[in-house]
């Protein structure tokens, strides 16, 4: 097993500190579904501008059907409003909402926001693919490195990620995120309900809790933000673990060092 991470320090009025911790956090590799924030960033952007109506319809039989994550594909409904899509993505990371939207939007012009924003090597490179032939398809469906995917969960946080509303727009979706089994279950926060209203019911320990995961075959990442109640102390972090995928031993060693990396902090 072989962990890639990178925790920074971003204080209250949004400045980036002390790198917590850092293990290769510059190789680029597969980054699984956890880069579905640069869609959601794009479809925020266009809105945010106007160029996108919120309720424009996506259908999913003008897109390839495509299993494992996602609820659209178990709904009655064909149609989906492009802001609803954009809530299956970051709550469930649904993967025919992702197709369909990407679709809509463009890769290039997806890519090019990634660029524009200041990503390097990041970038959602195909649609999401039940089976992948090394022939005429990519590898992978997106790359990153771990120092970026946490430097772009700190410039939400900031507000730098295009602009102030935009941020607040993705980290709005972000905040539903039902996926903290990696990583954020240090913070024992519910799954289900973990918006910045229900923390604040629950009386927990943290303002804010906005995570998006990605897995594949030997392959998990983590991206986050967590910001403290009491301080305004907030992290943002990003780790992948690659695996042996038939060993259910080594999976489980993954999954308490992306646990390991945030215990302390957590």
């Amino acid at each position: 097993m072989h962990l890639h991470c990178t925790v920074v320090d971003v204080d209250e009025s949004g400045h980036c500190g002390d790198i917590i911790a850092s293990s290769d956090p510059d190789v680029v590799g597969p980054a699984a579904s956890a880069p579905k924030v640069l869609i959601l960033i794009e479809a925020a952007r266009r809105m945010i501008d106007g160029s996108l109506e919120p309720t424009t319809v996506l259908n999913r039989g003008h897109t390839a059907a495509v299993a494992d994550s996602g609820l659209w594909q178990h709904l009655s409904t064909d149609s989906l409003s492009v802001i609803d899509a954009c809530t299956l993505i970051a709550a469930v990371s649904d993967n025919l909402a992702t197709n369909a939207l990407v679709d809509h939007l463009g890769l290039g012009s997806i890519n090019a926001t990634a660029a524009e924003i200041g990503l390097a090597t990041t970038r959602w490179v195909d649609r999401v693919r039940d089976e992948r032939d090394p022939s005429r398809h990519p590898d992978t469906c997106s790359l990153a490195s771990m120092a970026e995917l946490a430097g772009l969960m700190a410039g939400l946080h900031r507000g730098t990620v295009v602009d102030t509303t935009v941020c607040q727009l993705v980290l709005g979706w972000l905040d539903s995120g039902v996926d903290l089994s990696l990583g954020a279950e240090v913070f024992t926060a519910d799954p289900l309900a973990h918006t910045p209203t229900d923390l604040e019911r629950a009386g927990h320990r943290l303002r804010r809790l906005a995570v998006k995961t990605g897995a594949d075959r030997g392959l998990l990442v983590e991206m986050g933000l967590a910001v403290q109640r009491a301080t305004g102390q907030a992290i943002a972090w990003a780790t992948r673990a690659v695996f042996d995928s038939d060993d259910e031993e080594d999976r489980r060693a993954a999954i308490n060092a992306m646990r390991d990396v945030l215990h302390n902090i957590g």
